[in-house]
């Protein structure tokens, strides 16, 4: 098989971890291909050139940054749809990948208005021409 051809394993992989970012784990993988997971591992690393566990963070921070663009979830609500359920290790992955933390990539995304008593509100930035 070349390099350029589409192979059916990666693609449930992929399929599979684009709609679980949530509940992933190479073991669960490995069932549903019908491999080991070691296996699992080295066969998705020998097609695709990237480990598995830095395609799931890449896929994971991906999503998180499409959900940080909108307001309708806090980061604790995001962290545990794309798979973190400690929020603290899902910022320090964010900040590691992005260099920012996920509220300062919100922040960087959304305008930002604090008023006297603490209270944040946020608002969609504007650029008219």
């Amino acid at each position: 098989m070349s390099e350029k051809e589409p192979d059916k394993v990666v693609g449930i992989i992929k399929d599979y971890i684009s709609r679980h970012l949530d509940d992933v784990s190479l073991e669960i993988l490995a069932e549903k291909v019908y491999m080991s997971a070691p296996y699992v591992s080295k066969y998705f690393k020998a097609k695709t050139g990237i480990n598995f566990q830095e395609y799931l963070i890449t896929q994971r921070m991906q999503r998180a940054s499409q959900l940080l663009e909108a307001l309708q979830y806090n980061i604790s609500e995001i962290s545990l749809m794309v798979g973190y359920s400690n929020p603290f290790n899902f910022t320090r992955t964010y900040k590691k990948c992005y260099g920012m933390t996920p509220r300062d990539y919100r922040m960087s995304k959304l305008g930002r208005i604090r008023l006297g008593d603490g209270r944040e509100f946020y608002y969609e930035k504007k650029i008219f021409y």
